[in-house]
Order: structure tokens, then sequence, then C-alpha cells
């Protein structure tokens, strides 16, 4: 969400813009009307154009022309500027007070408006009045008059009704009546309101209240007599007694009204008004391009139509965990929830949520609603939670008793997990004992995807600022289930399998759903090993590809990085070399696999498996071919 600040700077500076063409092409032109209605609308759509998201979506890398690539740099900028205002407002609490104190100060206008009203019904209740035609003359002698509030006018009785001036006065304000500006002013003013914050709103309405005056002088004095108006504009400040007359007779609005009602019509009036249009695009363009893909990838094209339900956990009554600053997993999930449907971007999919608002559902009717929509997928959104501060990462729960998806359950985990890994490292797949409800009864592949700990502070942060990064990342997990990107399939394969000796050069074929690459390899002068020579791994999963080789042809696969570059070397597993395996350990302790074997699943709580730089990072070069952590059931 963008946060207040930098909304209300937004909603000034596209203000200013469109305030900037009126002053330089519209201000003192004899087309008022329009003036008029451009300028109650700027304050409009200032605060709507920031609302206004185009996304901008990059299927592939292609030439554009360079208007196209100007747009895609304005929605560039602008992703990336809010998003890290977005990160970056999150280590700051300034929201809570900025809205105190801007509601603190409409309080006060709202006051000041509600005394005006006050003051006018007072006006009409003690003095008297009379009625002509459709409007009503109310006789006063209060400072400031006269002047019209819609069908009334009150009147300064100093003021001759029937004489010559009196005459153009009443015209003048009978012209503001059926022109209906007080539904101008009482607009403007609750503008004024909301947007006081805004100097522009400031500078709009007194612009408005001036074009009013030049309409009503217009209508009301024939044959544009300038010494009618002269007169009428002293002798409607002279009753008052007010400190008007102790200003210079040239002050600028009278000086205005006396040189708008002597004007000739504008030239190139029509084209004046007309180029509010390039205008108009410009402040779009400016303010409402996003690049709708920013954290995502480009869209995977399907060969079919799926269904997924993106199931919001908990809800209503039902808080589900709690952090110490009050936020709940089950408005967190929510959110993320909607913004998951909100951003998807690919037509072959359909997102359905169980629930779009803050009301309970129990578990029976999640699994049912879920089963009757036919849906190939459910994913539950949640947070976790613990006893300490210290737990943090992500998890993937599937079912532990139905065993009707195993396969597809594990991988959209590992999917799902894989996207998100850039925000949260630590991650695991694990079941209960007892199996979540809602995952053993809906009848399709499903998992319950844990982003973060609630009762961890840094994790709660961290969700709260990217909650629309994480909505991103579980879709780029679901796309690539569906599309199947996760198979990696060798199409050739000349590597030699289960011989000791004689091992010549050749290549292998890898291709996947993002790349096909073409893997030579070599034979090390005076051993068993081979490596791969002159070639770089670009399919987007790499430990997958190691992963399939080793499957395919019997052999282990180690990763070395020499001058910076990454080496990967063949080992076959009947030579003298033996098949390194990974470390396995125990609830902290390390173990031998005939130990870990020895160990009753039941005893078994969660399975972490760490691989790559992640395992160098906790265990350095020991966990360079990978590590098992095993959690065991607390036994009461």
């Amino acid at each position: 969400m963008i946060t207040i600040l930098f909304y209300l700077l937004k909603v000034v500076l596209c203000s200013a813009l469109l305030y900037t063409y009126y002053w330089f092409v519209l201000r003192n032109k004899q087309f008022h009307q329009y003036n008029r209605f451009y300028l109650m609308g700027i304050s409009v759509l200032s605060c709507l154009v920031p609302f206004i998201k185009i996304d901008i979506i990059k299927e592939q890398v292609v030439a554009a022309p360079k208007v196209l690539n100007f747009v895609d740099l304005i929605a560039d900028k602008n992703s990336i500027i809010e998003q890290d205002v977005i990160v970056k407002s999150s280590q700051f609490t300034w929201d809570n007070m900025v809205l105190i104190i801007a509601i603190s100060i409409s309080l006060l206008l709202i006051i000041k408006f509600i005394k005006s009203l006050w003051n006018v019904r007072k006006l009409i209740r003690v003095y008297p009045m009379k009625k002509l035609a459709n409007l009503y003359l109310v006789m006063t002698d209060v400072k400031g008059t006269p002047f019209s509030f819609f069908k009334y006018i009150f009147w300064n009785t100093s003021i001759d009704l029937n004489g010559e001036v009196g005459k153009k006065i009443l015209a003048h304000e009978v012209a503001h009546i059926e022109e209906n500006h007080s539904f101008d002013k009482l607009f403007i003013e609750l503008q004024l309101i909301i947007g006081w914050f805004n100097p522009i709103t400031w500078l709009i309405r007194n612009e408005l209240y001036l074009i009013h005056e030049f309409i009503a002088d217009q209508k009301s004095i024939q044959n544009n007599d300038t010494s009618v108006l002269a007169e009428l504009l002293l002798a409607s400040a002279y009753p008052s007694q007010q400190h008007i007359l102790s200003n210079s007779f040239f002050f600028s609005p009278i000086k205005r009204r006396i040189q708008m009602f002597t004007k000739t019509n504008t030239k190139y009036s029509y084209l004046r008004r007309l180029t509010i249009l390039p205008i108009m695009a410009a402040t779009v363009l400016l303010f409402a391009f996003r690049n709708g893909n920013l954290d995502s990838k480009p869209i995977i094209k399907l060969d079919k139509q799926f269904t997924v339900i993106i199931d919001a956990g908990h809800g209503g009554n039902d808080l589900g965990a709690s952090a110490e600053d009050g936020t709940t997993e089950k408005d967190l999930a929510l959110s993320i929830a909607k913004k998951v449907k909100a951003l998807n971007n690919n037509p072959n999919i359909d997102i359905v949520l169980t629930r779009e608002s803050d009301r309970f559902i129990n578990v029976v009717d999640r699994a049912n609603f879920a089963n009757a929509s036919n849906a190939n997928l459910f994913v539950s959104i949640h947070m976790d939670k613990a006893g300490t501060a210290k737990f943090t990462g992500t998890t993937c729960y599937i079912p532990s008793k139905n065993k009707l998806y195993s396969k597809e359950n594990i991988m959209i985990a590992k999917n799902i997990l894989d996207a998100t890994s850039d925000l949260f490292p630590e991650s695991k797949i694990t079941t209960r004992k007892m199996g979540i409800w809602v995952l053993e009864n809906v009848k399709m592949p499903s998992v319950l995807f844990e982003s973060g700990f609630i009762t961890n502070p840094n994790d709660l942060k961290l969700v709260k600022a990217n909650e629309e990064k994480i909505a991103n990342m579980l879709l780029d997990g679901i796309n690539s289930y569906l599309s199947g990107s996760n198979k990696i399939q060798i199409e050739s394969d000349t590597i030699p399998k289960s011989n000791a000796t004689g091992l010549r050069s050749g290549q292998v074929r890898v291709t996947s759903k993002t790349s096909t690459d073409t893997l030579v390899y070599t034979r090390s002068s005076g051993s068993n090993k081979e490596k791969f020579s002159n070639v770089t791994l670009t399919t987007k999963d790499k430990q997958k590809v190691l992963d399939a080789l080793e499957k395919k042809a019997n052999v282990v696969v180690e990763k070395k990085t020499e001058n910076g570059s990454e080496k990967y070397i063949i080992v076959d597993n009947n030579t003298a070399i033996p098949k390194v395996k990974p470390l396995i350990f125990v609830d902290g302790v390390k173990m031998t696999e005939k130990e870990m074997k020895a160990i009753s699943p039941n005893d078994i709580e969660s399975v972490n498996v760490l691989k790559g730089d992640q395992a160098i990072k906790k265990y350095a070069e020991d966990g360079k071919v990978g590590v098992i952590e095993i959690k065991l059931r607390r036994k009461n």
C-alpha cells in the first residue's frame, strides 16, 4: 500500500501540474464556464490519479518504438520509487501521527464550515424577509452584505433597492443564484476540509470565486458599461465599512474584474481548451503507469485453463496468531490473498478466493467450496507463530494422510518455497502427524503456506513491507507448478554408466521450460573424473539440472568454484572414488545414515533439506554436498 505521505505528495504534484496549465493557458481568458468546471475538477482528479494503476506487462524483451520505451521507463521509475518508499517507510511509524494531525485540522475546518452555515441560518431567522419570484430577500444591516446563498439574497439596508445601483447589484446577485454558484462554493469548501494540506486547492478556491464574479458581471451589466461596474464595486464595498477601503482601488481582484469585463474574445480559444488533452495524458503517464510484473516472472503460457483456490486463513472472530503490535494473522492472510487475485496476469489461471472480507468460514465449508469449484490447486495462506521471537522463515505444510497427490503436493510446496526464497532463505516442507483437516479433505493438490513468523518482529516487518511482492512470488510458484517448468528432461546422455575405466568426452542435452543447454564434458587426465567445460548453465534452476543428471546417469555431480566461476565435476558411482553423501543432523546432533534409519517416521516432526550455498553458509565446507536436518517430536 502506498504510504499516506507519499500519496499526499503525489496529490500535490498532480494538482500543481494541472494548475500550472490553467495559469499559463486559461487564466484571464473569456471562457469562464470552462475555467469554472476545470478548476473544480483539478482537486478531484488529483486525488484519484495516484490510485490509478495501469500495468505494463512484459512478456518478452522486444524492440519497441521510442514512445513505448519512454512509457516503459516512466512505469519502471514509478514502480521502483513506490516500492522503495514502501520498504523504507516500513521502518517508521509516522502514518498514525500524520493521520491524527490531518484529522484534527479537518475537524477544525468542519467546525468553521458548520459555524458559517449556522450564521447564515441565523440571519434568515433574525431579519425580515421578502419573497421576490423564486428567491428570498433578507433585509439586514450586517457587514459583508449584499451576498447570496442558494435562493437567498442578503441585502444591506443602506443600499437603495429601487435605485439604479441597487437594481444592478440585485441583478448581479440574481446571476449568482441562476448559475448555482453556491453549489460550487460548497463543493470547493468540502474539498478544502479533506485536502487542506494542498496549497493548490486554496489557490483554486480564490480563482473560482473570482470567476463567479466574472460570470455575474457579464450577465448583470448590459452593454459592457465599465463605469457602471466601477460604481457597483464601490457601492458594494462602501456600506459595509470593511477594511477593503484601506487598500488601493486597484486591488488585484477589482482590477481583474474590470479588465475581464472589457476584454474581447480570446484568440485560439478552442485550441487553448483542447491543449488539456495532452496535459491530462501526461499527468496519467507520470503518476499512473506501473510495471505490473516488477516482482513477478514473465507470463507463462499454459495449454489449458486452471482454477486455483487461494484460501485466506482464519477470519471474523477467529483472529489466528497475533503480534505484539496488534497485527492479526487473519488480516495479513486476507490482504496477501486479495493481492494474489489482483496481480494475477495469466489469462489461463482463474484465482478464486474462499473469502474476500473479514468473515469466519469453517474448514468444512472451505473444503466443500474448493471441491465444488473443480479446482486444480488449493493454497492456504497463514502466518506461523512460536513461543519466542527467534523462530523465522517460511513453512509449507502438505497432507500427511491423503496420499492421492503426494508428488504434486511436494512439487507445489517446493515451487512456492523456491519462489519466496529471496525474501525468506530459511524454509521447510513438512506435515503434521494428525494432518491439517482442510488439506486432507480437498480433492486436489494442496499446500498450506506459512509466510514467516508473526511472533518475530523482523518477519512481521518484512511481510508488511512486501505484501505485494509475496503475492507476486506466490503467483510465480503457482505458474511454475502449473506449467510443469520444474521438469528437467535429459534428451541425450553419453555419460557412461557403471564403467570404472575408459571415460570419454561427450555431451548432455538438457531441456527445461526456460532454456536448453548442451553440457559438454571432458575427462580429467589421470582420474576417473570428468568436468563440464566451456558451458554456462542458463536453466533457471541449476540444482534441478544437476539432480536430474545424477538420477539419469547414475553419477555424482560435485559443484566447485574456481576463480569466481562454477565448475561441475562428474564422478562415476562404481569407481574407486566413493559417492559423497549429505550430512545428517537429528535435533542438532550429527548422525550416520544407519542411525537415522533406525528412527521411527512417527517420531519425526519435520525434515529440512539444505543445498548449495545455503548449506555451505550454515555448515561451511562440511555442508557442500548438502545437509539433512531432522527435528523429532517432543515426548510428554
